[in-house]
């Protein structure tokens, strides 16, 4: 998913589907809060939150829930 969105040249679409971006933000954010609330903060640059957010994510080795 994130590759097609950056591939698009969008940079403000956060994919709110994306298994392993929507782990790392339960790990470093808590799990209580939601991902779209999270990643309005980076407005108007979602997108390249959620690739950094992901990349954070792979490199702390959180895996998404299967």
């Amino acid at each position: 998913m994130l590759v097609l969105v950056r591939g698009s040249g969008h940079h403000d679409l956060p994919p709110a589907a994306e298994p392993r971006t929507l782990a790392a933000a339960r790990h470093f954010y808590g799990p209580d809060r939601a991902f779209t609330e999270i990643a309005e903060a980076w407005r108007p640059y979602r997108t390249w939150g959620s690739v950094l957010l992901h990349s954070a994510g792979r490199r702390a080795g959180i895996e998404p829930e299967r």
